[in-house]
């Protein structure tokens, strides 16, 4: 009953790993934001269920229905939790951000059955990035520009990673189709990716002030999807994909915070 979207799981995990780096500390509200966003992730899996064996299959629903109840309570009590610590930027921006978009993905999700819809997969991540600017401004003295800086850099690259595997899965099934595509054949189906990797490029350079730092991490998402493109196995199985892009996000965590202080 727990979400099996490895790719969302990646862009939740860091996008917590990246709000507690720069928080670089501890305080409920954080803790409160953490649990709740983990807690609205998870809580799909087992409401699907409900609606799937309601009447297919009464002992699941009702084992589906109390891993639901768990869920909504760890919900309720972290959003009560959060409400009543977090400074003004950080309910500021879970009151004008994530709860409308959560709202509107729920919705969605009630009633349609699938989820694969590229404009709701790219709001989906965008909704789990906002765990890093939350988290972070829960801090002492933090800055709007810094906590628009964290979300554009890591909303920006899974947002371009849900791209890059859309169009590495395509070229997949193109070769499976027949024939093996040359230099122009594989680089075509990512020229959208990579022209949004120029906006990003230009979205963090703006966000950061005009400073160059910032883009180490950007730059290094360029060369992974030029890689990816032209020198990598096109027919790579999905779940070594997942593990190959798991690295990736790690490695641009890294570049991230090794020049974060410097910014």
């Amino acid at each position: 009953m727990i979400p099996k979207e490895h790719g969302a799981w990646n862009a939740l995990l860091v996008s917590l790993c990246a709000g507690w780096m720069a928080l670089a500390g501890w305080n409920p509200a954080a803790m409160a934001a953490s649990l709740f966003w983990f807690s609205a992730f998870i809580l799909r899996g087992p409401l699907s269920v409900v609606r799937q064996y309601r009447l297919a299959d009464p002992r699941r629903f009702r084992r589906a229905w109390g891993y639901t109840l768990v869920l909504f309570g760890a919900l309720a009590l972290s959003g009560v939790l959060f409400y009543l610590t977090a400074p003004p930027k950080a309910a500021l921006a879970v009151g004008a951000g994530a709860l409308p978009l959560g709202f509107l993905l729920s919705l969605f999700a009630f009633y349609q059955r699938t989820l694969r819809f590229l404009a709701v997969e790219m709001g989906g991540f965008a909704g789990l990035c906002l765990l890093a600017p939350v988290i972070y401004l829960t801090r002492d003295g933090a800055t709007w520009n810094r906590a628009f800086l964290i979300y554009v850099l890591f909303g920006g690259y899974f947002l371009l990673a849900l791209l890059y595997v859309r169009a590495r899965l395509g070229l997949k099934k193109r070769i499976g189709m027949g024939g093996s595509p040359g230099f122009s054949g594989r680089l075509y189906p990512y020229s959208g990716t990579l022209l949004a990797w120029l906006f990003y490029m230009l979205a963090v350079f703006w966000v950061s002030g005009k400073n160059w730092l910032p883009l180490a991490g950007p730059f290094y998402t360029g060369g992974r999807i030029l890689a990816g493109a032209l020198g990598e196995q096109a027919g790579l199985p999905a779940m070594k994909l997942g593990l190959q892009e798991m690295t990736h996000s790690l490695v641009f965590m890294a570049m991230v915070f090794f020049n974060w202080n410097l910014t």
